[in-house]
């Protein structure tokens, strides 16, 4: 027998399921005790967009040097 939970399988008694299927069926959902809350999804949105501002400046830093060095071979070549 896997790991069921108690809620579940009651729920389904009460809804007039057979006890060999209730217990069948709770046991078929997985049970987590690792579910993020909202304030764990908040600060994770935080990190992403702090992560994003990060990799938006160094697109903006790479875009300025290509530049320099395309105008640098410019002058260079003619």
């Amino acid at each position: 027998m896997g790991v069921m939970s108690s809620e579940v399988y009651e729920a389904f008694v009460a809804a007039g399921a057979p006890k060999a299927q209730a217990q069948a069926a709770a046991e078929a959902i997985p049970v987590s005790h690792h579910l993020a809350t909202k304030r764990d999804i908040i600060e994770i949105k935080a990190e992403v967009a702090n992560e994003f501002t990060t990799l938006y400046r160094w697109i903006w830093v790479m875009a300025a040097s290509i530049v320099t060095l395309v105008l640098a071979l410019g002058k260079l070549v003619f």
